[in-house]
């Protein structure tokens, strides 16, 4: 049985025994002895509880720490695959055919009428996506 049910089971007899009947200073006396005899139960499954939640607690911030390292640790290997293929773009880019994407909108060079490159191994940006900047800038600039 667990404390839970002991508890219900107590409080059952209290109330039949303190509201459902008369009783005389035996009784009281009888009801007291058998909350003294269910109290140190049910202090040690609070206690026992209290310590499964304080595992389980520390169990929980073990788990964000480990997230948070693996968000960590993917973002450096983002990095370093970016990086690994950086020398691999830019020979690409050479390549005849070569047909990159806007680095904004997404769009390859044959949909768009220009694509611009500011630097070697740096984004592209379509004129699509040039003029739509301009746009924001203007409207900005209105305000």
């Amino acid at each position: 049985m667990t404390a839970s049910l002991d508890l219900e089971a107590v409080k059952r007899e209290w109330q039949t025994s303190l509201f459902e009947r008369e009783f005389d200073g035996d009784d009281l006396l009888d009801v007291v002895q058998r909350a003294e005899k269910t109290v140190p139960a049910l202090i040690a499954e609070v206690e026992r509880l209290t310590a499964k939640l304080k595992d389980q607690t520390e169990r929980i911030a073990q788990l964000h720490r480990e997230r948070g390292e693996a968000v960590a640790e993917f973002g450096r290997l983002r990095a370093e695959i970016e990086r690994a293929w950086q020398p691999v773009k830019e020979v690409a880019s050479a390549a005849p055919g070569f047909n990159p994407p806007c680095d904004f909108c997404g769009r390859p060079r044959l949909q768009v009428p220009k694509l611009i490159r500011a630097r070697a191994g740096g984004p592209y940006i379509c004129s699509h996506c040039v003029e739509l900047c301009a746009d924001i800038l203007r409207e900005e600039a209105g305000r």
